[in-house]
């Protein structure tokens, strides 16, 4: 048993305890700190409630566009105060944000952006792929913001696609630790494919009703399709697929 004052006696009630989610934290900090200064960025300084208040009217305007929840955002920024805004103002509406910032050069950057192939033929395989449950992604008929991305992304949608695993939280888990060719790592938009099980990584601290305000569902894969030879990276997944079916079976 804890001797820790606070981690002992009193239930976790509505009174006492709070899931903590950068949302929220966003929020509270806003009502507790608004003067407080929470961006500086050369000579520019914003507080708290400047900040929050930002935020939400980022949410809005997407929202009033038809973005939501299910929706994946891509901005490509620097390290800026808009970047940090886009960072909650996404989720804020419900939607993912897939943030690429300039950390490679223009001409990389345009070369992963035009060569939608390797995405494309994921998007046909994950799809069709008996232990996946769903596919999101824009250039898919049943997404919400299909349309607008035939309209504005003709070349394709970006690279970054998400799905569930049949199985849930532990699926998903198993999933990408046996994967081999692709990097278990939270950034996107890299010439190599990068996936992530959001509820036991980056959201891991959170609880299920947090989960579902984020957009998250348990089983989520989020996949950033590189530029390997496809053939390598449908194989190196059925690595991960197989050491997840025993949970899809249970």
């Amino acid at each position: 048993m804890t001797d820790d004052i606070f981690e002992r006696d009193l239930p976790r009630t509505a009174a006492n305890h709070a899931a903590l989610t950068p949302l929220s934290f966003l929020a509270r900090a806003a009502g507790v700190y608004p003067d407080e200064v929470a961006v500086v960025h050369g000579d520019l300084r914003r507080t708290y409630a400047a900040l929050d208040a930002r935020c939400r009217r980022l949410a809005s305007a997407l929202a009033a566009r038809g973005v939501g929840r299910g929706d994946a955002v891509t901005l490509m920024a620097p390290n800026v105060p808009e970047m940090l805004e886009a960072h909650y103002g996404v989720p804020l509406g419900g939607a993912t944000l897939n943030a690429l910032n300039y950390r490679l050069d223009a001409a990389t950057i345009a070369f992963i952006l035009e060569h939608a192939e390797n995405t494309a033929a994921m998007l046909e395989h994950l799809s069709n792929h008996p232990q996946v449950s769903w596919v999101s992604h824009p250039d898919l008929p049943a997404h919400t913001s299909h349309e607008l991305a035939k309209k504005y992304l003709p070349k394709g949608a970006g690279s970054i696609v998400s799905f569930g695993v049949k199985g849930g939280r532990d699926a998903g888990k198993a999933f990408i630790e046996n994967v081999q060719l692709a990097s278990h790592l939270a950034n996107v938009g890299d010439a190599k494919t990068l996936i992530i099980h959001p509820a036991t990584t980056t959201h891991s601290r959170i609880d299920g009703e947090a989960l579902v305000a984020a957009g998250i569902t348990e089983d989520m894969i989020r996949l950033s399709v590189g530029l390997e030879d496809v053939a390598d990276i449908k194989a190196d997944f059925e690595n991960g697929f197989r050491a997840a079916r025993r949970f899809a079976d249970d």
